[in-house]
C-alpha cells in the first residue's frame, strides 16, 4: 500500500494481470465495511448490465478470508451476513445512472473502488469524467476521509481519465496528478518470471496476448507507424527530450521520423521541468517545432523507432492540446 502514503483523493493502479490488484482493493473494501457494518464503500462500474453480471459474486474473490460471514446483495446493496446479524456494508452504483444516484446522501462511505476503469473496447460515456465526478461529489461532499481507488490492467495510455488527471509523463511508478491524483504502475519482475514458468504463461510467450499480460504493454497501444528507418535519406531537423527519452527529429520527404538520440551533447528541447532537469532547453508551448510535431501527428505524417518513442509522442500532443480533449483517429 505505499501508494497511500502520498495521501492523496484519487489513487489510480494499472498493472499486469494477474498481480492482486483487485484483490487487494476488495479486501479494502470489505475489511472496512465490516468495521463500520454500514454502507463503507461504493463499487462502481460504468453500466447498469455491469452491475447485473458482477453483484452476486462481486466478493468472491476474497471470500475465502471472511469464514464468519455470507454475503449477499439485494437492489445493489451489498449485506454481510454471520450468525447473530446481518447488515450493509457497501454499494453498486453504474455511471450512466449518476443522475440518479447522486441524490442519495451517503455519509458513512470511506472508499469509492472502480475496477477495470480502462475499458479495452474503448466504450467509455461520451461524458464519462462528468458523471465520475458526479458520483464523487454526491458521496464525499465536504469530507475528508474518503479516498478513491481506480484500478485496472495495461490497456492504453489514451483514456479520458489519464487525460483529465494530466498524467502526461509515465515511466515511473508512482506519477502525481493534477485534482490531488497519484498513478502507480505495480508492475513486478518477481511476478512475471514467476508467470513465465506456468504452463499459461508459457503457451503465451512471445505473442501480444503474452506482452500484455505479463510484460505490462497496454493493450490497445498499436505498433503502427512504427518502423526501423527505411532506406532513403532522412534529414536532421532538431532534438527532444521527452519522459527522460533522448529524440531525433528527422524528416524524410513529407514524413517525419522520429528516433532515439544517441549524441547526448546535442542541444535538445522540451516542455517538461523534469526533462529539462536532463539538460533540454524547457520552452513553453507555443515553440514552433511543437507545433510542426503536433500538425505531423494530426495529419498521420510521423514515423517512429519505437512503440516507446510513439507514446511518448502521443502523450506530447496530449499534453500540447492542453484541455486532454485531443483525440487521434
Amino acid at each position: 500500500h505505499d501508494i497511500l502514503t502520498y495521501n492523496r483523493l484519487y489513487n489510480l493502479v494499472v498493472g499486469v494481470r494477474g498481480h492482486g490488484k483487485t484483490y487487494c482493493y476488495t479486501k479494502k473494501c470489505l475489511d472496512v465495511g465490516l468495521e463500520q457494518k454500514k454502507i463503507s464503500f461504493v463499487v462502481l462500474t460504468r453500466y447498469k448490465e455491469d452491475v447485473n453480471a458482477i453483484k452476486d459474486s462481486w466478493w468472491s474473490i476474497v471470500e475465502h478470508l471472511y469464514p464468519e460471514y455470507i454475503f449477499y446483495s439485494q437492489r445493489n446493496i451489498i449485506y454481510a451476513k454471520n450468525s447473530l446479524e446481518s447488515f450493509p456494508i457497501g454499494e453498486f452504483i453504474a455511471l450512466r445512472d449518476y443522475m440518479r444516484a447522486k441524490r442519495k446522501p451517503r455519509p458513512n462511505v470511506r472508499i469509492i473502488f472502480f475496477d477495470e476503469f480502462l475499458n479495452e473496447e474503448n466504450d467509455y460515456l461520451p461524458n464519462e469524467i462528468n458523471a465520475f465526478t458526479n458520483i464523487c461529489d454526491s458521496v464525499i461532499r465536504n469530507r475528508d476521509n474518503v479516498r478513491c481507488y481506480l484500478v485496472s490492467n495495461h490497456i492504453s495510455v489514451i483514456n479520458p481519465y489519464f487525460n483529465y488527471f494530466g498524467f502526461y509523463q509515465l515511466g515511473k511508478r508512482f506519477t502525481r496528478g493534477q485534482h490531488d491524483s497519484i498513478l502507480e504502475f505495480t508492475d513486478s519482475a518477481e511476478f512475471v518470471e514467476f508467470r513465465k514458468h506456468t504452463k499459461f504463461g508459457q503457451s503465451i510467450q512471445g505473442t501480444e496476448y503474452g506482452d500484455y499480460a505479463m510484460l505490462g504493454r497496454m493493450l490497445l497501444d498499436d505498433m503502427t507507424n512504427v518502423s526501423k528507418l527505411p532506406d532513403g535519406s532522412c534529414h536532421h531537423q532538431f532534438n527532444l527530450i521527452l519522459e527522460g527519452i533522448p529524440m531525433e527529429v528527422c524528416m524524410m520527404d513529407n514524413i517525419l521520423y522520429i528516433r532515439k538520440n544517441r549524441d547526448k551533447t546535442a542541444i535538445a528541447y522540451t516542455p517538461y521541468v523534469d526533462d529539462a532537469v536532463l539538460g533540454a532547453i524547457f520552452c513553453t508551448k507555443s515553440l514552433n517545432h511543437f507545433d510542426f510535431i503536433v500538425n505531423k501527428f494530426t495529419n498521420d505524417e510521423i514515423m517512429y523507432e519505437s512503440l516507446e518513442i510513439k507514446n511518448a509522442i502521443i502523450n506530447f500532443v496530449r499534453f500540447k492540446m492542453g484541455t486532454g480533449a485531443f483525440k487521434k483517429g
